[in-house]
């Protein structure tokens, strides 16, 4: 997660193992799994983006997120790395 980012202002933490698969594809393993946001649930990485469709800078954010286990709301910013 790049640093002053909106996930890193929000408290966010990424993943720090990376995993890679048979056929290609490495995911970073560990960190927080966003499970919702905006009160829509999110499955997959087009989910999130549909969220973000009609989101601008300076819009905010409510996201469910869990880690280690636990179930956490965070709230963050977005600014213009969020539509990168």
């Amino acid at each position: 997660m790049a640093p002053g980012s909106p996930a890193a202002r929000a408290g966010l933490q990424g993943g720090g193992a990376p995993q890679d698969f048979p056929g290609g594809g490495r995911i970073q393993l560990g960190g927080d799994v966003i499970v919702e946001a905006a009160g829509q649930p999110v499955d997959a990485l087009e989910d999130l983006q549909a969220v973000l469709l009609d989101k601008k800078v300076g819009d905010q954010v409510a996201l469910k997120v869990v880690r280690g286990g636990k179930t956490r709301d965070v709230t963050l910013t977005l600014d213009e790395s969020a539509f990168q």
